[in-house]
């Protein structure tokens, strides 16, 4: 029932990246200034394909609306921030 869900469950990875390109380019230019900061990007891990969903592939959804991780989503992406994090230490 929540509008932000009236145009659909799926989106063009392309739109996506579009929309956060000035985010990533800051990023960027954050990394090249300050070699030691860590980036961890969630998209790819949320969205590997060419059309992005608000479920997961076993239908469970990855969102609870439009701005946050449902408890799915966050378990998702879990083992890639471990990895991250395990990386940072000695």
């Amino acid at each position: 029932m929540n509008p932000v869900c009236a145009p659909g469950f799926t989106i063009p990875r392309a739109y996506l990246n579009d929309r956060n390109q000035a985010v990533r380019e800051s990023l960027a230019a954050l990394k090249a200034a300050y070699p030691s900061i860590i980036v961890w990007d969630p998209f790819p891990v949320l969205c590997s394909g060419a059309v992005c969903s608000a479920f997961a592939a076993d239908g469970r959804p990855l969102f609870f609306d439009g701005d946050h991780l449902s408890s799915h989503g966050a378990r998702v992406l879990a083992p890639s921030f471990e990895e991250i994090i395990l990386e940072m230490l000695p």
